[in-house]
């Protein structure tokens, strides 16, 4: 197949014909040894451009491959060709006419492309008397393709026909081959770049329940090493991990223990941990079952758990403090009253519910004009407006009870920035009016005693002059 090169027009003997075949398929074993031992592109390209440049009455070979990303037909390897013959033909653009004539080509698995008579009227002109263009293709796809010439021959052989669609075949496998393989290994980084960086901890388990890789965020959330990791198990009396209730977890019911056991996803499991440094840390574990083709049971399972310890205790802050608001809401005298940017009523406290004589259940979702008892609903969006516009007004208002009474109050209101709503205390000012027309009341009465007084003050000085101009 690929033995050296002989004279086409020579007889040849039985025994010379049996030695070509042995030559043959000894040159294609040892080109198949050479393709196995490589997956790069550019090695497989020279390799197939060397067997090419020994087959009979070739004097030029070149493999063509598709750029990846660009798509462009590049030159990766030739033999035999002159600097400027390789210059003139090393790149054609993804949309020029030869890469779209290879990419388009419908020929069948090592098939020979027929030349356009124009290509094979340039060729000729150039010294080239024989030519073949085969693409490289492997289940559908093109790969580029292996070109090659003679000066002297006005044919290839049948023989060398056979020779080039045999090499072409074994290396369109070989750079599919390597095409995969090169995207499994890109694959595999940035898997692995994802598995080294990630916050999250993963840790891997065998059949047998025995970690045999994590990633070092879940060395520093265990507070172990992964040297310290390996070889661990559910089951290791080292482990203290406990639910949330406080109980200790035992070693058939951690996630991973469970997910093999019931071949189903373990999602949201908490469990509390003590660190060998004493550090106590919550986890919040996912674990995910595997079974090899053709196994009949789960064997690996891989864990991957997320450090909750400080959103847990930012939550219990969180909490404590909504608890003291909701303490001093309740606690207030004045009525407190929630309202959405639109005027929706989303929560009040009870002293507001009272304010409208209506249970607080009843209070919320109403619009907040509903409860006005002197504006409309115009009017009242407009008060929410400029509030949001200020951050915050104090005004006098008056609420429309159940009854149609009306409560005179006085609201101090702000907005909340990026929540789109609005807070306000409601006071209610009846007792204060009310003290204030009792003082009204009292400096009245007052004014007439004194008034009254000055009055019999005046009568007693009157009645003493009339007196003594009597005596």
């Amino acid at each position: 197949m690929f033995a050296p090169r002989k004279n086409h027009c020579a007889a040849r003997v039985p025994d010379e014909a049996t030695r070509d075949s042995i030559a043959a398929v000894t040159d294609q074993h040892g080109f198949a040894l050479a393709l196995s031992q490589t997956s790069h592109a550019d090695e497989i390209a020279a390799l197939c451009v060397e067997a090419a440049h020994r087959i009979e009455g070739v004097d030029i070979a070149g493999v063509y491959r598709f750029e990846a990303g660009t798509g462009a037909l590049v030159l990766s390897a030739c033999r035999g060709a002159d600097a400027a013959f390789i210059a003139q033909r090393s790149h054609y653009p993804h949309d020029a006419p030869n890469a779209v004539w290879v990419r388009e080509s419908h020929e069948s698995f090592g098939q020979r492309m027929p030349l356009p008579e124009s290509m094979q009227a340039r060729l000729r002109g150039e010294g080239i008397t024989a030519f073949a263009v085969i693409p490289f293709r492997f289940r559908g796809r093109a790969y580029g393709c292996l070109n090659v010439a003679s000066r002297g021959l006005p044919a290839f052989s049948p023989e060398a026909d056979a020779a080039l669609t045999t090499l072409t075949m074994m290396t369109s496998e070989a750079l599919a081959r390597a095409e995969a393989e090169l995207a499994m290994s890109r694959s595999d980084a940035r898997l692995r770049f994802l598995f080294d960086t990630m916050s999250q901890g993963v840790v891997y388990h065998n059949a047998e329940g025995v970690v045999v890789d994590a990633n070092p965020a879940a060395g520093r959330i265990l507070g172990l090493t992964r040297e310290q990791l390996l070889g661990l198990t559910s089951y290791d009396p080292r482990w203290r991990a406990t639910r949330e209730d406080g109980r200790l977890l035992h070693g058939d019911e951690y996630p991973e223990s469970v997910a093999r056991r019931t071949g189903a996803p373990v999602r949201g499991f908490v469990i509390r941990v003590d660190t060998p440094s004493g550090d106590r840390r919550w986890i919040v574990v996912d674990a995910y079952p595997q079974r090899d083709a053709g196994a009949p049971n789960y064997g690996w399972v891989h864990a991957v758990f997320t450090d909750v310890t400080e959103s847990r205790a930012d939550r219990a802050k969180l909490e404590a403090h909504e608890a003291q608001l909701t303490a001093l809401v309740r606690a207030t005298l004045d009525g407190f009253v929630c309202v959405s940017d639109e005027g929706t009523i989303l929560d009040a406290n009870e002293n507001y519910a009272r304010l409208l004589g209506q249970p607080l259940d009843a209070v919320r979702g109403m619009h907040i004009a509903q409860t006005d008892g002197g504006r409309d609903r115009a009017a009242v969006e407009e008060q929410l407006a400029l509030i949001a516009q200020q951050g915050w007004a104090r005004f006098g208002a008056t609420l429309r009870g159940a009854k149609g009474e009306r409560v005179e109050v006085e609201v101090s209101a702000w907005r909340v920035p990026d929540q789109g709503m609005h807070l306000a205390f409601v006071r209610d000012l009846r007792d204060l009016r009310s003290s204030e027309d009792q003082l009204r009341q009292a400096q009245k009465m007052e004014a007439v005693g004194r008034l009254a007084g000055g009055i019999a003050h005046d009568f007693n000085n009157l009645l003493t002059v009339i007196n003594s101009t009597c005596e």
